[in-house]
């Protein structure tokens, strides 16, 4: 229990400190809405296919340092157990030469109408390219707080067709030891015009309906998002 309620407040303390420390530096914040058709981590469904609204804000503490929460509900069917999420994060980004750039980010998951407990806490670490490419690593030493270790790989590449359209495929590994390890993959095509940004993706995984601890693994095969920039 002391974990678990530690962590958090230790991130916000952190944010309130690196405010005072930085508040010449501020710029406005951002918010963005959307609709999607399923909501999807790690490769896998959190919601049984069932679509979400999610909202987004994010605010730039300095050049490098990003804060931000999402708030996601399911709006189809709101028994399931992890039919709402509010997460929170804080992130560094740290260019490294020309053209990568390295982000870290520490992020609270929290599933406050869940029956039973599965918030947990993340830390991911991501290397883009200004070429598309990107690789990713996450853990997380309490995944759905099953009092497992969670460690996730992926890599992606992004390719913009025209000023508009853009495909993208990503693969990836999730592996919890001496429970489970699986692989999944995504290709997607999108569609950006001023704030609106249509995606419509595929997904697969290496196993289904497979029922552990942490939850069922459940293929989410097509999806369909719809996200709107606020400001």
């Amino acid at each position: 229990m002391y974990q678990r309620n530690y962590i958090p407040k230790f991130i916000f303390a952190a944010l309130l400190l690196l405010s005072a420390i930085e508040s010449s530096a501020l710029e406005y914040p951002t918010l963005s809405l959307r609709l999607a058709t399923d909501a999807i981590y790690q490769g896998v469904s959190e919601t049984n296919g069932k679509p979400i609204l999610a909202v987004n804000g994010e605010y730039a503490l300095t050049s490098n340092i990003i804060v931000g929460a999402q708030l996601r509900k399911v709006i189809v069917n709101n028994s399931l157990q992890r039919d709402g999420n509010f997460s929170t994060y804080i992130g560094y980004d740290k260019a490294i030469g020309k053209n990568w750039l390295s982000s870290t980010y520490i992020v609270h998951r929290k599933f406050p109408r869940a029956q039973i407990d599965w918030d947990f806490t993340q830390v991911s670490t991501r290397l883009s390219n200004i070429n598309g490419l990107s690789f990713d690593i996450s853990y997380s030493p309490n995944y759905y707080a099953a009092s497992v270790k969670g460690i996730g790989a992926k890599a992606r590449y992004t390719k913009d067709v025209s000023k508009h359209w853009y495909w993208r495929a990503q693969l990836g590994n999730f592996n919890i030891p001496s429970l489970l390890n699986y692989q999944h993959a995504d290709l997607s095509i999108g569609l950006r015009f001023q704030q609106i940004n249509i995606e419509l993706s595929y997904h697969w995984t290496s196993d289904t309906e497979l029922r552990t601890k942490v939850g069922s693994i459940q293929s989410p095969n097509a999806l369909l998002s719809i996200t709107y920039a606020a400001f």
